[in-house]
């Protein structure tokens, strides 16, 4: 889930100094459902490093998706 506030603004343009509206992006949120990954592997020995990895996955990079997002929207 991604929220997005939008902010009407203006911004001058060169040359000639036109004045043109502008959107800025305000109070950005956004949120990913842990609990709906799921990857399914079977046996033992990969099982358990997909297990592993699952939960890194689930607990660094949805977080570092999520800020490298919002992020982005802002600039």
């Amino acid at each position: 889930m991604i929220r997005i506030g939008l902010a009407l603004d203006t911004q001058t343009i060169q040359p000639g100094n036109r004045l043109l509206p502008a959107i800025n992006p305000v109070g950005v949120a956004m949120v990913i459902d842990k609990k709906s990954i799921s990857i399914k592997v079977s046996g033992s020995v990969s099982g358990d490093i997909i297990g592993f990895l699952t939960k890194f996955f689930k607990s660094k990079i949805c977080s570092l998706v999520t800020k490298e997002v919002i992020d982005q929207i802002n600039t």
